[in-house]
C-alpha cells in the first residue's frame, strides 16, 4: 500500500471508526519507518583510533567510495581537519594502496600532515589533551617525525630543553681565535631619500642578484667555499652593471654552541669576510639577509631565543663599520612562516620583526634594515626602522623604496647589461 497523506486525512474525516482511520497512518508510519531504517543503513564508519572528536561528515561524503575520498581530501585539504583525517582513515581501513588517489600520493605523509597541523590547531585553542592526541597519531604514521615529537615533548614535559651549550675552554678558544673585522677599503653608506637611494649625495640605481658563488651554493656558502674562487664571478658581473648583491647567511654555519650565546666559527666568518672584501674592492654593495633557513620548531624564531637576538647583534656590531653593507635582510619571505604555517600569527611575526629591527639598529647605526616579504611588503613599512622589500620571483620588481632592486637568480639576465647563464661559465682551463 502507497503513503497518500491527502487520502488519510479524509478517510479520518469521513470515517466513523477511530480503529479505521488510524489503520492507515499506522501503514504509512510503518513505510517512514522502513525508508528511514533503508536510508540510514550502510558501511559503518571506521573506528576513531586518534582519541579526537569525531568530525559531523557532509551528507555527501561516501566513505565507502575511493574516488569520493580522494575528492574530499582535495577539496579540503587546509579547510576541515577533522573531515580530512575521517577521510584518510576511511582508505586506511579500505586497505587502499597508499598511493590510491594519485602516483604522488602517499596516504601515510598525508596522515602524518594532517595529524600534525591539526594538533598546531588545537593547542592554539588552547585543547592540549587533544593535541597530544592528534600528534601522537602523527607518529603513528611517521615515528620519526621530528615536529610531532617535539611538539608533543613540550606538552608533556613542563621545561623545554635548554639549547645545546659547550664547555668553557671550547667556548674561550672560539673567541680568542676570532680576530676583529678591519676594513680594506673605506666609503659611503648607501642612504634613502624619498623614494630612492642615494650614494654621496648622488642617486644610487640598484642592479642587484642574489647571489651564491657557482661552486658553493647553499650550505657549501660558508662552510667550503674558497675565496680566491670568486675573482672570475665578481669581475664579470660587475662588468655586466651589476653593483648589488643579496648574501644569505645561515646562523647554524656562522655560530656553534647556542646555549652559550653567539660563539662564532673562525672559519665561517673568514669566508664571509674575504667575500666582503673581494666585493668592497670592485664597488659592490652588499645586503646581507639574517636568519635563512631558521629553526621554527625546536627554538621557533618568533619565539626570540636568546642566542638568536645574540648571533643578530653580533654580526650587525662586527660589520657595523663596514660601508659595503647597504642593508641587513631581518628575514626573508617571513610572510610565508605565518600563511603557510598555521603555528604562528601575523601580529607574532610582525612583533618579532620590530624586535629584530631594534636589535641590528643598536649594533649597526648606519646600515639600511629591510624585511623581504612575498606578498605584502607594504605591512613592513608601519615598523620604524624597517625598509619595505618584496621577496619575488625571476624579473619581478619590488615596490616601495627597493623599487630599483632587481632580483634574479644568478645567471638570469637583469635588465642592465648583458649576463646570460652561459657568459657565466668558466673559461676552459
Amino acid at each position: 500500500m502507497l503513503c497518500n497523506p491527502h487520502k488519510i486525512v479524509k478517510d479520518f474525516i469521513s470515517k466513523t471508526s477511530l480503529y479505521d482511520s488510524i489503520r492507515p497512518l499506522r501503514l504509512c508510519g510503518l513505510c517512514f519507518f522502513l525508508i528511514l531504517t533503508t536510508a540510514c543503513s550502510g558501511t559503518p564508519p571506521p573506528p576513531n583510533r586518534s582519541g579526537l572528536q569525531a568530525a559531523t561528515p557532509i551528507p555527501t561524503l561516501n566513505i565507502g567510495n575511493q574516488s569520493a575520498l580522494c575528492e574530499a581530501i582535495d577539496a579540503n585539504w587546509g579547510r576541515d581537519w577533522p573531515l580530512i583525517i575521517d577521510s584518510l582513515e576511511s582508505l586506511v581501513q579500505m586497505r587502499s594502496d597508499n598511493t590510491a588517489c594519485d602516483p604522488a600520493f602517499s596516504l601515510s605523509t598525508r596522515l602524518y600532515a594532517a595529524y600534525l597541523t591539526y594538533g598546531t590547531l588545537l593547542e592554539q585553542r588552547n585543547r592540549p589533551d587533544e593535541a597530544a592526541a592528534a600528534y601522537a597519531a602523527a607518529l603513528e604514521y611517521n615515528f620519526n617525525g621530528r615536529e610531532a615529537n617535539l611538539r608533543l615533548q613540550s606538552l608533556q614535559v613542563a621545561t623545554p630543553l635548554p639549547a645545546a651549550s659547550c664547555d668553557a675552554e671550547i667556548v674561550q678558544q672560539a673567541l680568542a681565535s676570532m680576530s676583529p673585522y678591519t676594513l680594506d677599503t673605506t666609503g659611503s653608506y648607501v642612504q634613502v631619500e624619498g623614494n630612492g637611494f642615494v650614494l654621496d649625495g648622488q642617486p644610487f640605481p640598484i642592479y642587484g642578484i642574489n647571489y651564491y658563488p657557482r661552486d658553493y651554493p647553499g650550505e657549501r656558502f660558508l662552510t667550503q667555499m674558497d675565496t680566491d674562487t670568486l675573482d672570475y664571478e665578481l669581475d664579470l658581473m660587475r662588468a655586466s652593471g651589476i653593483n648589488t648583491l643579496r648574501i644569505f647567511l645561515r646562523h647554524a654555519d656562522l655560530f656553534i654552541c647556542p646555549g652559550n650565546g653567539a660563539i662564532p666559527v673562525t672559519a665561517a666568518f673568514a669566508r664571509l669576510d674575504g667575500l666582503i672584501s673581494a666585493a668592497s674592492q670592485r664597488g659592490y654593495k652588499l645586503i646581507l639577509v639574517l636568519n635563512v633557513d631558521a629553526d621554527l620548531v625546536e627554538f621557533p624564531l618568533y619565539a626570540a631565543p636568546e642566542f638568536v637576538n645574540d648571533q643578530m647583534a653580533f654580526i650587525a656590531s662586527r660589520y657595523s663599520i663596514e660601508s659595503t653593507i647597504m642593508a641587513y635582510d631581518l628575514r626573508s619571505g617571513g610572510d610565508a612562516d605565518y600563511a603557510n604555517n598555521i603555528a604562528f600569527r601575523r601580529e607574532d611575526v610582525l612583533n618579532w620583526l620590530l624586535q629584530a629591527a631594534a636589535i641590528v639598529r643598536q649594533n649597526a647605526p648606519q646600515q639600511l634594515i629591510t624585511a623581504a616579504w612575498q606578498d605584502e611588503a607594504e605591512v613592513t613599512a608601519k615598523r620604524p626602522l624597517i625598509i619595505p622589500s618584496r621577496c619575488f620571483a625571476k624579473r619581478q620588481i619590488a615596490q616601495g623604496p627597493m623599487a630599483r632592486i632587481i632580483a634574479t637568480e644568478f645567471g638570469t639576465p637583469a635588465t642592465s647589461p648583458n649576463v646570460s647563464s652561459k657568459s657565466l661559465s668558466r673559461p676552459q682551463v
